[in-house]
């Protein structure tokens, strides 16, 4: 048996939160501010009008900023649609009072200390998305660090999906296949790499992806081989591709990372073809 505590939610957490604040000063200000739509969303919260006798209040003239109902009368707040929850920040004994005495029964009310807890709440998720976006920034910086470092290679490198769609290539394989990154990323590997309107072993030429082709890849570790093909003139060319796979955290291949050079000369040379 685990011995984590299973969460059982009631049917009101699958409710929305539509909130009214009264009490427009610093603290209603700052809780505006960082409830942006995301937050809301996240929270299943929305903000629907906020009261304040003060017309010059932060939070009021925030409120209007942003399009939400203000009002100098808090009774007024009642009339909105679908109002269930009510948070009172005046700090004013006789305001809460008077505020549990007027609510609608139906609707729910925090005075300004209990409200605290929906701030430590509130902080949790501007922290929490926070992480989350430092995380995107790093991983979009990490991206970035390893683009450079594949297009100062010579060689050509292809970083293909299981779908056989192009995820990642370098500078070299662009200049080389003479295609622009928006052309190859996305596109099938055997039309950008070969010209091919269909799969590589449908045209009768092996391939790592077709079937049987990944589980000996993954017993290998390793694929090297050396392949010819004719261009568009009817010129033999030929490159050394070496392929390897590319896994996720449980060993399974989720791409192939293939990497390829031009020795057309070398072999001309070699067989007196040149």
């Amino acid at each position: 048996m685990s011995d984590k505590a299973k969460i059982v939610r009631g049917e009101q957490a699958k409710k929305p939160l539509n909130v009214a604040i009264v009490g427009a000063g610093k603290a209603c200000y700052n809780l505006l501010h960082i409830l942006d739509e995301e937050r809301l969303s996240r929270l299943s919260m929305k903000i629907m009008g906020v009261a304040d006798k003060n017309s010059n209040a932060p939070g009021i003239l925030y409120a209007k900023e942003i399009n939400l109902f203000t009002t100098d009368n808090f009774k007024e707040l009642y009339r909105l649609e679908g109002l269930n929850l009510i948070i009172e920040l005046t700090g004013s004994l006789q305001l809460r009072e008077e505020l549990l005495r007027t609510k609608p029964k139906e609707m729910s009310a925090i005075d300004h200390r209990g409200a605290r807890l929906l701030w430590d709440l509130v902080q949790t998720e501007v922290e929490k998305t926070e992480l989350e976006r430092e995380r995107v920034r790093s991983e979009e910086r990490q991206k970035k660090q390893i683009q450079v470092i594949l297009d100062s290679l010579p060689y050509r490198v292809m970083v293909v999906n299981l779908d056989m769609t192009i995820d990642t290539v370098n500078q070299t394989f662009l200049r080389d296949f003479k295609v622009t990154r928006q052309e190859a990323i996305g596109n099938k590997c055997y039309v950008v790499r070969y010209g091919l309107d269909e799969a590589c072993w449908k045209s009768g030429t092996a391939c790592i992806l077709e079937k049987g082709g990944l589980e000996d890849l993954k017993k290998k570790g390793l694929f090297t081989t050396m392949k010819e093909y004719v261009d568009s003139h009817g010129n033999s060319h030929y490159d050394v591709i070496t392929i390897a796979p590319i896994l996720d955290e449980k060993g399974d291949i989720i791409q192939i990372l293939e990497t390829s050079r031009d020795v057309t000369g070398r072999i001309r040379t070699m067989t007196g073809t040149a």
